[in-house]
């Protein structure tokens, strides 16, 4: 039980701005079909509720008291560069946030989902500085990826958005690929997803084994050209 409050402690800035983009959400299709806040004012109080909710975010950020601590089982890790990391991921997106009101007014952009998507990009930048685990950063990329494949081709209209979304998605899926075989390769040769067993192992490296070194050096060489991509 002590564990699981720790847990939460340190991962409540991603809590509330989980529950913050769900509440969002819910407002956003709830009023999507009102004739009092139909479109475009609808998308322009959801930004500005996201820039309130992003504000609010920074605040609580910044105030909150950060350790070297491993956390929900060694899945995620909190220290000082994950939070000066945060705080400037935080202060990027609240200044791309405002400038995108011009945007979507020149563009004629009137879909709310536009703010969600942001947001549900930055909460996975935020997991994805935290994690410490193989698969749960493969889960972290896809959801921060699936975010960028939607808002690259969220003007419909557009050819060059319609084709940057394609040429995303592509070659999002072949990252994926690679990622997903050479995390099999380690895991499988090895049995380890936590990035602390990792450095346990590869400290300890049994250089007469030539086969499990070539299959884990093989696995790490698709896994580093994932991120090529």
């Amino acid at each position: 039980m002590v564990n699981f409050i720790y847990d939460l402690y340190f991962t409540l800035p991603e809590i509330y701005l989980s529950t913050c983009i769900f509440i969002i959400l819910v407002y956003g299709v709830l009023n999507g079909g009102s004739k009092f806040l139909g479109y475009p004012l609808l998308s322009k109080s959801v930004g500005l509720l996201s820039v309130q909710v992003l504000v609010l975010t920074f605040f609580f950020l910044i105030n909150f008291p950060y350790l070297n601590f491993f956390s929900w089982n060694f899945f995620l890790t909190s220290n000082v560069y994950v939070l000066y990391s945060k705080t400037f991921l935080l202060v990027a997106t609240t200044v791309w946030t405002s400038f995108s009101f011009n945007y979507i007014e020149k563009e004629k952009i009137n879909s709310f989902e536009y703010w969600i998507l942001s947001l549900l990009s930055l909460l996975a930048f935020f997991f994805l500085l935290q994690v410490y685990d193989l698969l749960s950063m493969y889960l972290v990329i896809e959801l921060q990826s699936l975010s960028f494949y939607v808002l690259a081709s969220f003007k419909r209209s557009s050819e060059f958005s319609t084709e940057a979304g394609l040429k995303y998605f592509v070659l999002g899926a072949f990252s994926s690929a690679f990622l997903l075989f050479g995390s099999s390769l380690i895991y499988g040769l090895t049995g380890l997803t936590n990035f602390t067993d990792f450095n346990i192992l590869f400290s300890g490296f049994l250089l007469e084994n030539s086969l499990l070194i070539s299959g884990v050096f093989t696995g790490l060489t698709f896994f580093i050209s994932s991120f090529i991509f």
